[in-house]
């Protein structure tokens, strides 16, 4: 091998880095509001804000608003063109400042309507925001009570009830009857009136799951069949609910029985009255006249009052 020095050289090589994320926050800010809830066929309020959070003027920035199916533009402020998505070109946004949107829509079908609203510009990620609104429609449901049969000049009364079968509460409900020439108004209750032939009642609101009962007097000056039809409209409904009830007036020649009732329908575990009145048309007396009543096994017996003890 020989003799002599030998060097030997040791070297060592590395690389070290780091890498960090910082997010940039959009100098954009976008806030919307409109009702969680509506009702069907009604006007709904919406509102769009748009800030420049920054410290420098923002230019050319456009907003757009997408409506779901189901919405349908009214008009806006600024106004727009009405096309979806509704859009708005910013064309200066001073810094610090805010600019507002308002637009209305119509409600046309039932369900969840998600509008969502996105503010971009150049060289700027786009912001978002979204209002939820639950549209329902109106439900209402309507039954009707009164006699089969009654005699001419007779008070015959009429009970009619007006049930919220939904889940929103229904406002200015009216409620109308046409009456015939031949017959005549005598009471009408919560303040019912006749106007150019016709009952009318006007129910301010009825709340979900609540109804309201009304009652009416009505006489027959001739024998006939009455066709009582009773109409109910709510305000932000397009059609009524109608019930029908037919009772026939004549002129009886014998002892007869009336029968009235307080609440017609009725629902379980709820009172009505039952009043019954025997009437004799004619002048002769009549002895020894008894009344007998079989009660069904779905009611119980809860009074009986009358001139003499039952």
């Amino acid at each position: 091998l020989g003799t002599g020095e030998i060097e030997s050289v040791a070297r060592v090589q590395y690389e070290h880095g780091q890498m960090v994320k910082t997010q940039i926050a959009s100098p954009l800010n976008i806030r919307m509001t409109g009702p969680q809830k509506t009702m069907l066929f009604d006007t709904s309020n919406y509102q769009i804000q748009v800030t420049n959070t920054s410290s420098t003027e923002m230019t050319n920035l456009k907003l757009s608003c997408l409506l779901p199916d189901g919405l349908e533009f009214l008009n806006s402020k600024p106004s727009t063109s009405g096309e979806n998505p509704l859009v708005w070109n910013i064309s200066s946004l001073p810094a610090g400042q805010t600019q507002t949107f308002d637009y209305q829509a119509a409600t046309k079908k039932t369900g969840e309507m998600l509008c969502k609203a996105t503010i971009a510009g150049t060289n700027i990620s786009a912001q978002e925001a979204s209002v939820k609104t639950m549209v329902s429609e109106i439900k209402l449901s309507v039954s009707m009570g009164g006699p089969d049969r009654r005699a001419i000049q007779r008070p015959a009364s009429y009970q009619v009830t007006v049930a919220n079968t939904g889940s929103q509460v229904v406002q200015r409900i009216r409620v109308s009857s046409k009456l015939p020439q031949n017959i005549e108004l005598l009471a009408a209750s919560h303040s019912g009136s006749l106007q150019n032939g016709e009952v009318q009642w006007i129910i301010p609101q009825i709340l979900p799951g609540q109804r309201q009962t009304l009652q009416m007097v009505l006489r027959a000056g001739i024998a006939g069949t009455l066709k009582n039809r009773v109409e109910v409209v709510a305000d932000k409904s397009q059609s009524g609910t109608q019930v029908e009830k037919v009772t026939i007036f004549e002129q009886p020649n014998t002892l007869y029985l009336e029968s009235d009732k307080s609440i017609d329908p009725i629902e379980e575990g709820e009172q009505t009255a039952l009043t019954l009145r025997l009437v004799q048309p004619l002048e002769s007396t009549l002895a020894n006249v008894a009344l007998e009543i079989t009660i069904p096994p779905e009611l119980t017996l809860v009074d009986a009052k009358g001139p003499t003890a039952a």
